[in-house]
């Protein structure tokens, strides 16, 4: 059978476009009341969790990049990112803040190096496969403990997200040879670096928001033409909000909830697909590269969240009995989001004294064996 040219796949999706294009008018047209209502809780949204907790990660990690800290920072994390995943130095701080700020964050981070001509598009590309997650405060506060009323149950979605971005990692990088260090980037003064991180963060979170309330009247719009409660209805509401998918898994309960909420989780939705693949020029990454990162990254951290259930039962069992609802604000947690920090750091710059340890054993050994020899 003959493959399916590009024009016949180009027309295939025009088509597709001017069919949802012209659902979304008659959708307006039709229940203008549900959508408005759809994109309050949205602005709700936005402005009690997403703009709170974003915006000071979002402008952290421009200043980072930006200014003179980066340079220490990039030093401390060479271990992790130059030996574990065949990336050059300067991809510390989007690694770090990857695992501490939340999903838009990474990507925003890896688009300003990219910006900058530090990375090249390859390998952008290579690190949004795997270093775009979930923050812990999200998934311990509001995933755990607001949803499933379990801080357990929260830890055990958390360890199965960071394993299943390491198993990427190390897949992605698999083969690679690491990226010859690009020529020096200069430093902004501090306060130069400030302006433009606030710039930035504050445009990328306002384009976030608007990705948010656009979701949020789709989804509006497909309850009131009777999208109802149950495994289909969650599915695909977190297949395009990952927010509202996981309050689906949340009704649904038991272990299919918490699996579903597992591969919400890592998936992130379209939403947030949409929102990281904003933040980088047209033609510089491969969205169905990405789409399928995020799917792949899905499926992993569902079954390594089901291995775990396995290993830990007594871990899921309050998620499994928790009947009531309460959503905590993941932005009322910074502590929880410093410690994270500071511990993925650790954990990191742990590379640098292990390898240290293993070169002194080595030059121990060979005086050793040099001091024997003039015996």
């Amino acid at each position: 059978m003959p493959g399916i040219s590009k024009r016949t796949l180009s027309r295939a999706v025009c088509a597709a476009a001017c069919a949802c294009c012209m659902a979304a008018a008659v959708g307006l047209l039709l229940f203008p009341r549900e959508i408005q209502n759809g994109v309050r809780e949205g602005l709700i949204l936005c402005g009690e969790a997403l703009i709170p907790s974003l915006l000071p990660f979002m402008i952290l990690s421009e200043f980072l990049i930006r200014s003179p800290v980066a340079a220490p920072l990039e030093r401390a994390l060479k271990p992790a990112a130059t030996h574990l995943f065949r990336l050059p130095e300067c991809a510390a701080v989007p690694l770090l803040m990857g695992a501490v700020g939340g999903y838009p964050v990474a990507g925003r981070a890896i688009a300003g190096l990219l910006e900058q001509k530090a990375v090249s598009p390859q390998t952008a590309q290579r690190m949004l496969g795997f270093c775009v997650n979930a923050g812990p405060a999200f998934l311990l506060g509001a995933v755990g403990v607001g949803m499933f009323g379990s801080l357990a149950a929260g830890g055990i979605l958390l360890t199965a997200q960071i394993l299943s971005s390491l198993l990427l990692g190390f897949f992605f990088s698999r083969g690679k040879r690491p990226e010859p260090a690009a020529a020096k980037r200069p430093a902004l003064p501090f306060s130069a670096a400030l302006v433009q991180a606030v710039d930035h963060g504050v445009s990328g979170v306002l384009g976030i928001c608007g990705y948010v309330l656009a979701f949020s009247a789709v989804i509006a719009a497909l309850k009131a033409c009777g999208m109802k409660s149950g495994f289909p209805a969650a599915l695909l509401s977190g297949i395009l909000e990952v927010t509202t998918g996981c309050l689906g898994a949340r009704e649904l309960g038991g272990l299919s909830g918490l699996l579903l909420a597992a591969f919400l989780i890592s998936f992130s939705g379209i939403s947030v697909v949409c929102q990281v693949f904003s933040f980088f020029p047209p033609g510089k990454i491969s969205f169905v590269f990405f789409l399928g990162s995020r799917i792949l990254h899905g499926s992993l951290t569902c079954g390594l969240t089901l291995l775990l259930i396995r290993l830990f039962p007594q871990a899921a069992e309050a998620a499994y009995a928790f009947a009531g609802y309460r959503l905590v604000p993941f932005s009322h947690t910074p502590l929880l989001s410093c410690v994270m920090l500071l511990l993925c750091a650790a954990v990191l710059t742990g590379g640098e004294f292990t390898l240290s340890l293993r070169a002194a054993k080595k030059i121990v050994s060979r005086e050793d064996i040099d001091f024997k020899g003039g015996i």
